[in-house]
């Protein structure tokens, strides 16, 4: 199946719009990588620990997968899928962070995490901006969601009310007419 079509009397637009598209996909497949041939989804990624040069990915499931590399080049390749450096050996995911104190970073699944004071103010940076997307995706939802019950619920009476009419009088309701349809 084809992902875009281009039509040649609006060729620009229709590229712009491919492109876009095509950046989107491509960004949506790296939300995996591939460790030791398996595949893995950042979603499912708790936090990743390093020592020395092997990389440990600790997942949802506790699960932990070895990986050798340093865990700088780990974080310049997740930057931008919501990971985020917070001490010398840890990069978590800030989808993950459920409570963040002075010292530790607390994880779903009961994980306490340290903060390094050498990447304290840049956590606490990256993470505010974060959260303050995250409200307003949810706050744009919210508001498109008010839109919708806006125009259904003055409306209610006359949708059911057409719907009763559509189910007396089509061709297997309640009181079949070939005469009304």
């Amino acid at each position: 199946m084809p992902l875009y079509f281009i039509r040649k009397e609006k060729l620009i637009p229709d590229l712009k719009e491919c492109m876009q598209l095509l950046k989107k996909v491509k960004s949506e497949r790296k939300m995996e990588v591939t460790i030791q041939n398996e595949r893995i989804k950042l979603a499912n990624v708790l936090y990743i620990e390093s020592n020395k040069n092997n990389v440990y990915y600790v997942f949802l499931n506790r699960k932990k997968l070895k990986m050798r590399t340093t865990l700088r080049k780990i974080e310049k390749e997740l930057i931008n899928y919501n990971f985020i450096r917070c001490h010398a050996s840890f990069v978590v995911n800030m989808s993950q962070i459920r409570k963040v104190t002075s010292d530790f970073i607390f994880l779903d699944k009961d994980e306490k995490i340290p903060i390094g004071e050498k990447y304290y103010m840049n956590f606490l940076d990256k993470y505010a901006d974060y959260k303050f997307r995250r409200v307003i995706l949810k706050n744009k939802v919210q508001r498109f969601g008010k839109f919708l019950s806006g125009m259904v619920m003055p409306n209610i009476g006359a949708l059911i009310a057409f719907g009763f009419l559509a189910a007396l009088f089509i061709d297997t309701g309640w009181i079949p007419n070939k005469g009304f349809s």
